[in-house]
């Protein structure tokens, strides 16, 4: 019993992140594409949005467990396996295109990379790009 009601617990919680990062990706998609003075990219955000479309997976292990047991819930999974790495796959890359899309398209719109890390960021993780270089020292 304990067991079933960790993976009830396991599906609540994986159903919660999934709900939640499509709401922040949301939330990030709409500040892009307002294309304001400041912006500051970054390339995680844009998997944010396949975050919900690798999910459904192990949910799909926990409730398969839930319902039909170990056994039958390891057989069930290993037939799908196959399309979560396929899933996986044209996650990555099609993050990586968008991110270069997006790149691109704030480049052609005369937006130019400041110097440094964004405030608040870890190195590597994003970019802060701006209208004029006289924003690079305005926090957003």
């Amino acid at each position: 019993m304990k067991e079933k009601a960790r993976a009830l617990f396991s599906i609540l919680i994986l159903m919660s992140i999934s709900i939640l990062s499509l709401y922040l990706w949301i939330d990030e998609l709409s500040g892009y594409l307002k294309f304001k003075d400041v912006i500051i990219f970054s390339w995680m955000s844009v998997s944010l949005f396949f975050i919900p479309l690798t999910l459904p997976f192990p949910t799909y292990w926990f409730y398969s467990f839930l319902v039909f047991g170990h056994d039958v819930a390891l057989v069930k999974v290993n037939r799908v396996i196959t399309y979560f790495k396929w899933v996986c796959i044209f996650s990555i890359i099609t993050s990586i295109l968008m991110s270069f899309f997006y790149v691109s398209t704030l480049k052609y719109k005369g937006y130019t990379t400041c110097k440094g890390i964004p405030s608040g960021w870890m190195p590597g993780m994003a970019t802060k790009y701006v209208i004029s270089k006289d924003l690079c020292n305005k926090n957003k």
